[in-house]
């Protein structure tokens, strides 16, 4: 997907919020793969990209239980021990690169104007839901006096004869 669309900017903004939070909890923030050995205190870089056989053999290379960490940059937010606005930003990355991934399989301006449309639309509501309540002045009305009722007006009917 080009850079330049409105919907590529929505999630560069997005990705842009979830990496300060990564950057707060002193994680890093360059796109890739990454491992963590269970004496170390941070992520090491390990490349832009590898295969799904390429991390395999990494995974494997480790005794079972040795408490090595492997991940992309969208995963290693989201550990047992991250707190919740890390998990989130880990979440919101994960879902930002399936987004790019679809947009670009998928071509025609549609696709594009439905997902700028849905992160409209989720940004709206998420600020909608932020935002404090208005205060309202609700004013009640003191309950309505009966009314009597009408007197008629038709004029009475004549008696019938019972003589008839």
């Amino acid at each position: 997907m080009p850079d330049d669309t409105p919907a590529a900017r929505l999630l560069s903004e997005i990705e842009a919020g979830a990496l300060a939070v990564y950057a707060a909890h002193d994680l890093p923030t360059r796109p890739g793969q990454y491992a963590r050995s269970p004496r170390a205190t941070g992520w090491r870089y390990l490349a832009d990209d590898l295969t799904a056989e390429e991390r395999w053999a990494l995974v494997l290379a480790q005794k079972d239980g040795s408490g090595w960490r492997f991940g992309s940059l969208e995963d290693i937010g989201d550990q047992p021990d991250s707190p919740p606005d890390l998990k989130e930003a880990s979440l919101m990355l994960r879902d930002c690169h399936t987004l790019r991934t679809r947009l670009a399989e998928r071509s025609g301006p549609d696709f594009a104007n439905d997902v700028e449309t849905a992160i409209d639309l989720g940004m709206a509501w998420r600020q909608l839901q932020l935002s404090p309540p208005r205060s309202v002045e609700v004013r009640i009305a003191p309950p309505a006096k009966p009314k009597k009722p009408r007197k008629s007006r038709a004029k009475p009917k004549p008696a019938k004869d019972s003589q008839d």
